[in-house]
């Protein structure tokens, strides 16, 4: 815990369970069960795409529902968990609705201590919502030269993000536990997360529930890759970023753009090193009860 109360959790998993990463390049081949190949192949149609509710919530970044999409034989409940980008830009009239329209009682923040400096934080408390810190360090926490670089080497498609996914949940595994944990907090829905792009942590945080849900890696990643084409209204947003790492607004539309692919391959790699995203949470510390309670509340009975 920290000082301003909040959470800074960076226990890593142990290698001896299991964290095995690839030495270069994210080599995992996608093998799917049938059901997921029943999505992949167009036999089964993919569930409608959540709306996006930027234009009713003003101020909002890539904000959407998570619920909607078929795990097994139920769906995941609509209105109880949210997933968006950076929220210190919130208007206060988007502020009013987020607890009036979609009911949210907390926001789970992501982003490090730098951007949280950086940035600030909306006034969530002002409105009822409680805002709770779980930090996760995704690219931005390195020095400014390597961060730079990392920017760059995305500009140009170099950067390999499935591998940088495999790092963050071995990483920051302690941290993706207390965000379940969080969620299962009583009172704790309906709860929005988010990073600063509603991206990478964001949507790694995303695909861990989902799977935990039951819900396809297909559809899974199929939701993963909607993000770059609802960031591109807000390249306005992230002028500073780009300023301050030399990119041009062409390059950055290239840095947020999202591929179903790299989740693809991160999801096959978490099964196939992890058993999943309920291996790797319980051999982080998650019990199963935290994750039989969150079942429980996200599917639809």
């Amino acid at each position: 815990m920290l000082s301003d109360g909040s959470l800074s959790c960076s226990a890593a998993l142990p290698l001896s369970v299991g964290a095995r990463l690839t030495s270069s390049r994210c080599r995992y081949n996608v093998r799917m069960s049938e059901s997921q190949k029943s999505h992949h192949s167009g036999l089964e149609p993919l569930p409608a795409e959540a709306p996006c509710l930027d234009a009713e919530i003003p101020g909002a970044v890539n904000l959407r529902d998570v619920g909607g999409m078929q795990a097994g034989g139920v769906r995941v409940r609509h209105g109880l968990l949210f997933r968006s980008g950076i929220t210190h830009q919130l208007e206060p009239e988007g502020l009013t609705r987020l607890r009036s329209r979609l009911a949210i009682r907390t926001v789970i923040d992501l982003r490090s201590d730098g951007e949280l400096h950086q940035d600030g934080v909306a006034p969530f408390m002002q409105h009822g919502i409680e805002h709770r810190r779980i930090a996760i360090y995704g690219v931005t926490a390195v020095t400014p030269g390597e961060r730079r670089e990392r920017f760059h080497q995305m500009a140009r498609g170099e950067f390999d993000w499935c591998e940088r996914y495999q790092e963050l949940v071995v990483e920051h595994a302690g941290s993706f536990v207390a965000f379940f944990e969080a969620l299962t907090n009583p009172g704790a829905l309906p709860a929005l997360f988010h990073c600063a792009a509603g991206r990478d942590r964001t949507g790694v945080a995303a695909a861990l529930v989902l799977s935990v849900l039951g819900v396809a890696d297909e559809v899974i990643a199929q939701d993963y890759a909607r993000t770059g084409e609802l960031l591109m209204p807000h390249l306005h947003r992230y002028a500073r970023m780009r300023d301050g790492l030399g990119l041009d607004d062409a390059k950055m539309a290239v840095v947020l753009q999202t591929e179903a692919g790299v989740m693809r391959r991160f999801l096959s790699w978490l099964h196939e090193t992890h058993d999943g995203a309920t291996g790797l949470l319980t051999r982080a510390g998650l019990s199963r009860d935290r994750l039989d309670l969150l079942k429980d509340r996200l599917l639809e009975a």
